[in-house]
């Protein structure tokens, strides 16, 4: 029987494999089958649902390798129409291939999915632990994002400066310096994911906008009256509506 010394011995000089996620791996099917010829420039590619068929896996995990292709130059994705092979192709095929993802890369909704799992807890907790200049903060950054909600909509980013400074604050109500710290990693992975940033960038509009204002609403009054129950389900409400906007967004559905 191995000592306790040997097992930690064997941890400690094993090289543990990143995990492949699945969109990474179609992703790399993709770009091979373009980069081969199999999809030539112009090609409209399988849809969504075929796509998520053909390599059996879920639709959101189609929509964040196809991001990655854009983002990189292979495909265009084209509102209503679908997505195609760009007609050239970017400097990178003509090189040995190399993965386009990092490993520390994260997707857009495995952030979300963690988030689901931290952020209700966070603001239940800042309904009870919360300073009163905090309440303060909440209510004031709450207002400013209404004022944003203009015709000149998110030109100049602020929808995504009050509502980040929002969430960090709850954060920061909350009483517990690992949760905090947590949840700002989270919000820092998603600020440098690329394929979150721009699957934020599709789904986002003033109608959208509107709706995830009135969602804050619930959560915001929550936490400054102190009732940490509709806190706790309101922020859990608006993240799974963010979700579900991001799934449902016509733009994808051609």
């Amino acid at each position: 029987m191995m000592s306790c010394e040997m097992v930690m011995s064997v941890i400690e000089h094993k090289t543990v494999p990143s995990p492949r996620r699945l969109y990474r791996e179609v992703v790399e099917q993709i770009r091979t089958q373009i980069e081969n010829g199999s999809f030539g420039p112009g090609t409209r590619l399988p849809s969504e649902r075929e796509l998520s068929e053909m390599f059996e896996i879920s639709r959101s995990s189609v929509r964040e390798a196809l991001i990655v292709l854009e983002i990189h130059g292979y495909v265009d994705i084209r509102g209503g129409s679908g997505i195609y092979v760009c007609s050239q192709m970017p400097k990178a095929a003509s090189t040995p291939a190399a993965p386009l993802l990092k490993v520390v890369d994260m997707g857009a909704f495995e952030i979300m999915e963690t988030r689901i799992l931290l952020e209700p807890e966070c603001a239940a907790l800042a309904a009870l632990h919360a300073t009163t200049q905090q309440r303060n903060m909440l209510r004031t950054l709450h207002a400013a994002m209404e004022l944003v909600h203009t015709p000149q909509f998110n030109r100049d980013g602020s929808c995504a400066k009050y509502d980040r400074l929002l969430h960090l604050t709850i954060a920061q109500s909350c009483g517990n310096a690992a949760l905090e710290s947590a949840v700002m990693h989270l919000w820092d992975l998603s600020k440098n994911s690329s394929v979150f940033q721009r699957l934020d960038q599709q789904f986002i509009s003033a109608q959208h906008w509107g709706m995830s204002w009135r969602e804050h609403s619930r959560f915001v009054e929550a936490i400054v009256s102190g009732d940490a129950l509709r806190a706790r389900h309101g922020m859990l409400h608006h993240l799974l509506s963010i979700v579900e906007r991001i799934r449902n967004n016509p733009a994808w559905l051609a």
